[in-house]
């Protein structure tokens, strides 16, 4: 409704608006409403140390998947800034106009899913001829680890690594990869190496300090078990 010094606009989600006129004149109005299709722009945070090429290949899947994006549109996805604590990623595709807002909800929720647990993307694939390196994996459940390991093809190796002292898991959660220190301990093939401080190429600090750790950590353990009448 167009009045004598502001216009009131109904947005898409059904919403008034009062604008007033002045600024009305001097912008530019795009009415979605009249389009077929509409542009649907999202931008998501992730961590520096996150690898940038994962975090775009899952969301253009997370994207190409959905079966309200026009697969016939391009779909692009970008670094749209480098903020504080994050890497900024966008990534842009084209719905019909009557079904943005559905799916803007349910790919935001997709995206979440699939940063959350990144390696349910691997559930039945074999991957042949291929190097291939699980980080940080003592933050892996029993049924991750258990996935990740059977996923080894003909000609293929894999790495895993991780901080047995640095498990983020709830104190409920058995670490997978603890988990498979125990059990495939002995296994033919598989070779279970354990690092230690002297391992450590860093600082001689941080070699001192590792150390420290661990003798306070047996410390600790052995009190438990005399405790325990171990």
């Amino acid at each position: 409704m167009v009045g004598l010094v502001y216009t009131t606009i109904l947005t898409t989600d059904n919403k008034a608006i009062t604008i007033p006129n002045g600024t009305l004149s001097n912008s530019t109005v795009t009415n979605v409403t009249a389009m077929d299709k509409r542009m649907l722009e999202l931008k998501v945070g992730i961590a520096y140390e996150a690898d940038i090429r994962t975090a775009k290949a899952v969301l253009e899947r997370v994207y190409r998947e959905h079966p309200m994006v026009k697969k016939d549109e391009d779909i692009k996805v970008f670094v749209d800034s480098l903020g504080d604590s994050s890497v900024v990623l966008g990534i842009r595709g084209w719905v019909e106009t009557s079904d943005y807002w559905q799916t803007r909800w349910d790919i935001l929720e997709r995206i979440k899913l699939s940063f959350d647990a990144p390696l349910a993307y691997m559930r039945g694939r074999t991957l042949d001829d291929s190097f291939i390196i699980l980080d940080e994996a003592q933050n892996t459940s029993r049924e991750q680890m258990k996935m990740f390991l059977t996923r080894l093809g003909f000609g293929s190796k894999i790495v895993i690594t991780g901080d047995v002292t640095q498990i983020d898991l709830p104190a409920d959660k058995v670490s997978g990869l603890r988990e498979a220190m125990r059990v495939l301990n002995g296994v033919e093939d598989i070779a279970i190496c354990r690092l230690s401080g002297a391992d450590v190429v860093r600082h001689v600090i941080v070699q001192r300090i590792i150390k420290a750790y661990e003798e306070d950590e047996h410390r600790r353990k052995s009190a438990e078990g005399k405790r325990d009448g171990r």
